[in-house]
């Protein structure tokens, strides 16, 4: 997990400037696995993925590097109570549904989830 923060506190830093990542394994999306690669990004796009004599910016040798994964039926929105139960926020304000929801976001992408469709609102205050 502190992996991905430092990679996205990285790339934020350096969104305008070139970013090479040195790879040990590199999971493609497209059914190919590639070793020792380097991927090179240009403010938030993939520019190449080679093995260029290019420094490196960040060192994953050791680690695995593929695409975000995709959710398509989330609820960004529910938690778990005091009692252990499942909160639908029916009865919370809306500030502390929008932490919950915030925290629930910060955790599916640090589970490796950069695409998400919440499905449906619950919320009893957004209805009439």
């Amino acid at each position: 997990m502190r992996l991905s923060v430092l990679f996205l506190l990285a790339i934020s830093t350096v969104s305008a400037q070139k970013l090479v990542i040195d790879t040990g394994t590199i999971i493609d999306g497209r059914g190919n696995v590639l070793h020792n690669e380097k991927i090179t990004i240009e403010g938030s796009k993939i520019i190449s993925i080679d093995d260029a004599k290019t420094p490196a910016n960040i060192d994953l040798r050791n680690y695995t590097v593929m695409p975000g994964w995709i959710d398509t039926h989330v609820h960004l929105d529910w938690h778990f109570g005091p009692d252990g139960k499942i909160v639908r926020q029916r009865n919370e304000k809306p500030e502390q549904v929008v932490l919950y929801d915030a925290e629930n976001a910060w955790l599916t992408l640090q589970g490796g989830f950069t695409t998400v469709q919440s499905v449906g609102i619950s919320r009893g205050w957004f209805c009439p």
